[in-house]
C-alpha cells in the first residue's frame, strides 16, 4: 500500500547498492545520509540513518555506513528536485509495518466507505505516518490526495497524499435480483421458457460447469414467475435445490458416504475445495469466487422464497462456509484467510492462487467476479445478515468502480493511447491484455467474457450507453457483421444498451438457429432485451436507501425499480426526492414522465 517507498532494516552489514550505471547524484555526499541520485532517467532518494556516510561516489556501487543503526529507505521519487526529496524525508524514518482497510455501508445515503490505515514505527524524529499513493479508482472517489507529486503506472496516474490513513466514498448503485416484468413480450418468451425446460444438462460436473449450469436456473426462476409458469419455475427451482444438496453434502439419504460432487475442507491450506476441480481450483486455489459465487447465487435464489432451506438447521451454513471460502471479512478466523481473492488496494480480485507469472497475478472475467458480489448481497438480504449483504455490497462497489477504470477505462485515461481494443480482457499485474483469452483471441468471446452471466446485478454495464455503442461496434467491424457465430445472444444482450430496437431485431432473426451461451438462455436473453427496450438504462446517479433498486431512463422518463425481499412493507426513499411503498417479496414499478 506504499508503492514508491521500501524500508529496510539490517544487521551484521550495511546497504549496498549496484546501480546499472553510474547514478547522477543531485543531492548530498559521502559525508551525509541521504543522496539524491538519478539512473537511467529515474529518480531515487536513498535516506540512511543520522550520522550515517556513503562510499562509492563517482562508480555504480554506493556502500551505506550505517553508524551503528540498522535501518535505511529508498524512496522511487516523482521528480528530481531537491525540494520533494526533503518532502519525503520527512517519512523516510517512520517505516509502514503494517496495513488494514475497513468498510463501512450507510444503507440511508448509499455510500460505501473504505478507510485505508498504515501503522507506522518511527525510527528516528517524531514524524508518523507515510506517504500513500492512490490509484485512478481510489483517487477519483477520494479528497486525502492532496500532495502535488503524481507518478505513472499500469493503471494509471497515482496522486499522492500523506498521513496515517485515507478515506474512499463510493456509490452503491443498485442492483436487482432480476429485472422486472416490464418487456413488451410475445408468445416467445413463453416458447423459450419451455425450451429451457426441455433442456437436459450435458455437460461436465465440475465446480465451473456445474456453478454456470445453477446460475442459469436461478436466472430462469423469476423469469418463469413472470410468465406465470409456475410448473417451469417449480422445475427449475427443483433441479437447484437437487444440485446443490448433492454438492452440499457428502454423504446420500440413507447415510451412505457419497463422494461424487462435495466440498471438502482442507485445513493445509485453509480452503474449501470442490470435487470435481476445474481450472485448478484444488491444485492452484484458482478461481474460488468465480466458481463458488454461483453456488452462492442459486442458494440466494432459493433462499428469496424458502427461508427454511437457508436457515442453521438446513444449508445455510455450507453456504457461509463457502462465503468464508471466497471472502472472508473476519482476520481472526482460523479455518480461511481474510478476503481471499479480493485485494482491497488495487480494488478488484486476482484469479490465480499462486500468481506466479512474469506480469505477476491476473484477472479475467471481471462480470463473473461481480456475479459473486452480487450473490452475497443477494444472500445476505435473503437471510436477514446485514454483515454478509454490507460485505457484497462493498466488495460489488469497489470492484465495479475498478472496472470501470481498468477494464472499460471509460474516460480513456489509464489504458494508453496505443491499446487497440476498446476494453481490457485480462488485467495483469504488470500488463493489461486487450483481445486474448485463455482460450481464444477472438475478439468476441475477449469482450463478452467480461459481462456474462448478464442478470440483474449487471445494470452497471447499463452506465455508459456511448461505451457500449462503441465496444460493439469494434466487434461488428472485426466480425465482418453483424451476425455472429458465438455467443450472439450474449452480444445483443449488450447491444440493448446502446440500441434495443435493433438488438431485438438481430436477436429475432438469429433466435431459431441460435446456441446460447453455456450459462445463458434465449428466455434470459428475450427477456432482458425485452426490458431495457421498455426501461432504457440504469441511472447510476440516483441512489435509494434499500438494497435492491434501480432508476432506468429512456427519453427523458424515469422508471423506478425496487425489489423488496424481507416479509415488511418498505417505504424506499431515493436520492431525488422520489419515494414509495414497496410490498414484500416483490418487485415494486413506478413510472414517473419526464
Amino acid at each position: 500500500m506504499d508503492p514508491h517507498t521500501f524500508f529496510f532494516a539490517y544487521s551484521g552489514g550495511n546497504p549496498s547498492l549496484t546501480f546499472t550505471g553510474k547514478p547522477e547524484i543531485w543531492y548530498g555526499g559521502r559525508n551525509g545520509p541521504v543522496l539524491g541520485l538519478t539512473v537511467n532517467g529515474a529518480h531515487y532518494g536513498l535516506y540512511g540513518p543520522s550520522g550515517s556516510t556513503w562510499s562509492g561516489i563517482g562508480t555504480d556501487k554506493l556502500i551505506n555506513s550505517l553508524n551503528g543503526k540498522q535501518y535505511f529507505s529508498i524512496a522511487a521519487l516523482p521528480d528530481n528536485r531537491p525540494e520533494t526529496l526533503e518532502k519525503f524525508k520527512q517519512y523516510a524514518y517512520s517505516h509502514v509495518t503494517d496495513t488494514k482497510v475497513s468498510w463501512s455501508y450507510d444503507s440511508q445515503t448509499s455510500d460505501v466507505v473504505t478507510t485505508y490505515e498504515y501503522e507506522t514505527e518511527v525510527m528516528e524524529g517524531t514524524r508518523k505516518g507515510t506517504i500513500f499513493a492512490l490509484y485512478p479508482h481510489q483517487w477519483k472517489h477520494s479528497g486525502d490526495a492532496r500532495l502535488p507529486y503524481a507518478y505513472s503506472s499500469v493503471r494509471g496516474t497515482m496522486k499522492t497524499g500523506e498521513g496515517s490513513s485515507f478515506q474512499t466514498r463510493m456509490k452503491y448503485t443498485g442492483m436487482l435480483p432480476a429485472l422486472p416484468d416490464s418487456g413488451s413480450y410475445d408468445p416467445k418468451l413463453a416458447k423459450y421458457i419451455e425450451e429451457a425446460g426441455d433442456e437436459d444438462y450435458i455437460g461436465a460436473p465440475d465446480t465451473y460447469s456445474v456453478g454456470k449450469r445453477l446460475g442459469k436456473l436461478a436466472t430462469l426462476v423469476p423469469i418463469a414467475e413472470q410468465a406465470g409458469d409456475d410448473e417451469a419455475a417449480a422445475q427449475f427451482r427443483g433441479e437447484i435445490k437437487s444440485r446443490l444438496e448433492d454438492w452440499l453434502t457428502a454423504s446420500d439419504a440413507d447415510g451412505t458416504l457419497n463422494l461424487s460432487e462435495l466440498f471438502y475442507y482442507n485445513k493445509s491450506w485453509g480452503t474449501l475445495i470442490g470435487y470435481p476441480a476445474s481450472y485448478g481450483t484444488d491444485a492452484e486455489l484458482n478461481d474460488h469466487h468465480i466458481h463458488y459465487g454461483y453456488f452462492i447465487r442459486a442458494a440466494a435464489e432459493l433462499a428469496r422464497n424458502d427461508k427454511t432451506w437457508a436457515d442453521e438447521k438446513h444449508y445455510g451454513p455450507m453456504i457461509d462456509l463457502l462465503i468464508r471460502d471466497i471472502a472472508n471479512p473476519e482476520r481472526g478466523d482460523s479455518m480461511f484467510p481474510f478476503l481471499r481473492h479480493f485485494d482491497p488496494f488495487a480494488g478488484h480480485s486476482w484469479s490465480s492462487g499462486h500468481g506466479r507469472f512474469g506480469d505477476g497475478n491476473y484477472n479475467g472475467s471481471s462480470s463473473e467476479v461481480m456475479n459473486a458480489w452480487s450473490a452475497l448481497i443477494m444472500w445476505g438480504e435473503a437471510v436477514s445478515d446485514p454483515k454478509i449483504r454490507d460485505l457484497g455490497i462493498y466488495l460489488y462497489t469497489t470492484e465495479m468502480n475498478a472496472i470501470k477504470e481498468y477494464w472499460f477505462d471509460t474516460e480513456g485515461t489509464n489504458l494508453g493511447k496505443h491499446f487497440n481494443p476498446v476494453s481490457a480482457s485480462i488485467v495483469w499485474g504488470g500488463k493489461t491484455t486487450g483481445n486474448a483469452t485463455w482460450w481464444t483471441t477472438r475478439p468476441i468471446e475477449a469482450a463478452a467474457v467480461n459481462w456474462l452471466p448478464v442478470t440483474g446485478a449487471s445494470l452497471y454495464l447499463t452506465h455508459q450507453p456511448s461505451f457500449a455503442d462503441q465496444q460493439y461496434s469494434m466487434l461488428v467491424r472485426e466480425n465482418g457483421s453483424a451476425s455472429f457465430e458465438v455467443w450472439e445472444d450474449l452480444i445483443y444482450m449488450y447491444r440493448a444498451v446502446s440500441n434495443p430496437d435493433e438488438a431485438g431485431t438481430l436477436f429475432d432473426r438469429q433466435a431459431d438457429a441460435m446456441v446460447p451461451e453455456p450459462g445463458n438462455s434465449k428466455a434470459n436473453a428475450y427477456h432482458w432485451i425485452s426490458n431495457i427496450a421498455s426501461l432504457g438504462t440504469q441511472n447510476p446517479a440516483i441512489t435509494a436507501d434499500t438494497p435492491f433498486f434501480a432508476v432506468f431512463e429512456k427519453e427523458g422518463r424515469r422508471t423506478y425499480v425496487v425489489y423488496n425481499m424481507t416479509e415488511s412493507d418498505q417505504t424506499v426513499h431515493f436520492s431525488d426526492g422520489t419515494s414509495f411503498r414497496a410490498e414484500p417479496g416483490q418487485f415494486t414499478v413506478e413510472k414517473h414522465p419526464g
